[in-house]
């Protein structure tokens, strides 16, 4: 039908945390899937706030505790 939709009414991201102080927005993708253009603009206002956003995929997750210590610097 050319409709898409997310699990939650929203698009946020799949994970939402604070770690040191810093509010992250993770989406996880597998399978070479790309994140569609509501969850990047939601990514980008994440970022715009001052806060931090990660796509992690099964090609990335196991640099994902570097990012994350990366990214509270």
């Amino acid at each position: 039908t050319g409709v898409q939709t997310c699990a939650l009414p929203i698009c946020v991201p799949d994970i939402l945390a604070c770690y040191q102080g810093r509010f992250f927005g993770i989406e996880c993708k597998a399978k070479g899937n790309k994140t569609t253009a509501l969850q990047d603009f939601n990514l980008s206002e994440i970022r715009a706030a001052g806060g931090a956003s990660l796509v992690i995929d099964e090609f990335n997750v196991h640099t994902f505790k570097s990012i994350l210590q990366e990214s509270v610097k």
